[in-house]
């Protein structure tokens, strides 16, 4: 963290990359950093989609994602009952022993996985996440 904020980095479905980017934005707006931003590469380019990108750029973009994920002071996981990938960063988030929070309209809708029970996982709506984020001091 520094003085102004933490450094997030948030996970989904890649086609909900519309309400990622909105939660991230949310977060800037807050004071904090994102990693990485993986949704402008999806808008732009169709990202992970193996018929539109090469596969070099595939292999960019997940390394990308990882080190977001590597550099982040918190994990947000902004969960779809579609998930795939997102989980690969969550289980890195997890491996990383960062704060990882697991965040959907109501808990109940998060499929359940036994790493969420893990001391650094918890899961929440996305009214808690929002006030988690804005807080004036969010705690990690």
């Amino acid at each position: 963290m520094t003085s102004s904020g933490h450094f997030f980095y948030f996970a989904s479905y890649s086609n909900n990359w519309r309400e990622v980017r909105k939660w991230q934005q949310i977060a800037i707006g807050s004071g904090h950093y994102i990693t990485m931003d993986w949704t402008s590469m999806v808008e732009s380019f169709g990202r992970g989609n193996p018929d539109t990108n090469p596969k070099g750029d595939l292999a960019k973009a997940a390394f990308d994602d990882v080190r977001g994920v590597e550099t982040c002071s918190a994990f947000v996981n902004i969960w779809h009952p579609d998930e795939l990938g997102a989980l690969i960063e969550t289980g890195i988030a997890i491996r990383e022993a960062v704060p990882v929070w697991i965040a959907a309209e109501k808990v109940e809708d998060i499929r359940y996985c036994i790493f969420w029970e893990l001391a650094n996982v918890e899961l929440m709506t996305h009214d808690q996440l929002l006030a988690r984020i804005t807080a004036p001091r969010v705690v990690v």
